[in-house]
């Protein structure tokens, strides 16, 4: 698998059941097995971010509920103060990990095609201020 820099959407990960087929083929489990695991599995998920609005499993992007404080505005047409009520929304997040890997994977792939080396990027993006040396003075 070559990583490419395009835009990909959720739509183009791997299906339910090639995920199923694999796990089977590393774990010996049937794939009918398998199948049940996994679905009691998101159940206990969804549950989880129903209930607590968090989840985090260790090697898996996380989820975080949080809240938007309650405020008051004044309607831009009129002097009618509006006020709305505190709310919460869910956050999801990458694990260090997997991002830092990401990362890394893709910095080195524009290095490549740019012909960068990480001591060019070092010093084109950490200048000390304005020192310049001139060579010496005789």
């Amino acid at each position: 698998m070559v990583l490419e820099i395009k835009q990909v959407k959720k739509d183009q990960a791997k299906k339910k059941p090639e995920i199923i087929k694999e796990i089977s083929e590393v774990t010996g489990y049937t794939q009918v097995e398998v199948k049940d695991i996994l679905r009691a599995f998101v159940a206990i998920q969804q549950r989880e971010l129903i209930l607590t609005g968090a989840w985090n499993f260790p090697g898996m992007p996380y989820v975080e509920r949080h809240v938007k404080k309650s405020m008051k505005r004044k309607l831009p047409d009129s002097d009618t103060i509006v006020e709305y009520p505190a709310t919460c929304y869910l956050k999801a997040g990458i694990p260090p990990l997997i991002r830092n890997l990401h990362k890394s994977a893709f910095r080195e792939i524009n290095n490549q095609l740019n012909g960068v080396t990480k001591e060019d990027w070092w010093l084109d993006h950490h200048h000390y201020g304005d020192f310049v040396t001139l060579g010496t003075i005789e």
